[in-house]
């Protein structure tokens, strides 16, 4: 069974999770600014909103990839609601805030 707990803070969230099977911990802590829009953490692994993953359609998804360092496969997995890493998922995400702000 994994175990987690979440500690929210103005600036951030601390994530902690516990494997009681394998006995593995895992921290994480999540600046809201660039990874504001995980809808979903779940043993590490985050999902996009709606919203993200369809400007991710509109943009392109090999534009994305290149301009996010990321394989293609990797952004179509995200951009269908897949899980993967919060990690993964940030330069997306991060992407994408900076293409709305210079056109917003």
């Amino acid at each position: 069974m994994i175990i987690m707990g979440v500690d929210f803070h103005p600036e951030f969230q601390q994530i902690a999770s516990v494997d009681t099977d394998s006995g593995e911990i895992e921290e994480r802590r999540l600046q809201h600014a660039e990874e504001a829009r995980c809808e979903e953490l779940v043993e590490g692994k985050a999902t996009t909103s709606d919203e993200i993953r369809k400007r991710i359609v509109e943009i392109g998804i090999r534009k994305v990839a290149r301009e996010a360092g990321l394989h293609t496969d990797t952004v179509t997995l995200i951009a269908r609601g897949s899980p993967v890493k919060a990690s993964t998922l940030q330069p997306v995400v991060k992407y994408i805030q900076e293409k709305e702000q210079r056109a917003g």
